[in-house]
């Protein structure tokens, strides 16, 4: 059997240089991944007895999963649009096109009966009511829905669901992005947090918007504050 004892630092090295390349290039599972790499390497040269295809498998080969937060129309355009949320979506649309990670959208979901809900006592603006056009996720976005691993609806900002689909795809990290920020993205970061507190958890800020820019800035530290790694 081929072992690592021989060629462990210069596959390490190699390693290294191609996380380094995806760290620069902005990929945010690098976030948690060095430090599993160097680990793994360091085990397997120790033991000396670890098979070369078992290290690629555990320490290169990591899980990302990414989730969409609420990109639908009326959080765009809409009955809650913003220029911000407009101004993101194409940043947005070209993360996800040069992303190798398991995706995962949540949906705003409400019914007809909206109103006479709590949230809806307190912010009477309907939106998101199933089926309608503002419920939809934005057209732009239909490829990647396509090939997403899960689409959650959630009635409400956070959703207790999420963290079960999660757990079902084995995340090495969890990356959010979406709308809103200071609303449904920070209160999904902690839920999954509270989830998986031994997996990194990021934000992307350049494909998030708020309610408004300064509720934005808010929430960004404020996850920042519970350890969810901002960039």
């Amino acid at each position: 059997m081929l072992t690592l004892r021989n060629v462990c630092d210069c596959s390490l090295f190699i390693a290294i240089i191609s996380h380094l390349r995806l760290f620069l290039q902005g990929d945010a599972w690098f976030v948690g991944g060095l430090p599993i790499l160097v680990k793994t390497a360091a085990v397997c040269h120790n033991e000396g007895n670890v098979d070369v295809q078992d290290f690629w498998r555990g320490a290169i080969f990591m899980r990302k999963v990414l989730v969409v937060i609420d990109i639908q129309n009326d959080f765009i355009d809409g009955a809650l649009g913003t220029k911000e949320a407009q101004a993101m979506l194409p940043r947005l649309e070209a993360k996800l096109a040069r992303e190798d990670a398991l995706l995962v959208f949540t949906q705003d979901t409400h019914g007809a009966d909206y109103l006479e809900t709590q949230e809806g006592k307190n912010l009477p603006v309907p939106h998101c009511i199933k089926p309608e056009k503002g419920w939809e996720i934005a057209p732009s976005l239909k490829p990647f829905v396509e090939k997403a691993a899960a689409v959650v609806e959630k009635p409400t900002f956070s959703s207790l669901e999420l963290p079960k689909v999660i757990a079902g795809l084995e995340p090495d990290a969890i990356e959010l992005v979406g709308l809103c920020t200071d609303i449904c993205v920070i209160a999904n970061a902690m839920i999954l947090k509270a989830a998986f507190p031994e997996v990194p958890v990021s934000v992307d800020a350049s494909c998030c918007a708020g309610v408004t820019p300064e509720s934005h800035e808010n929430a960004l530290e404020a996850m920042k504050m519970c350890q969810v790694v901002v960039r």
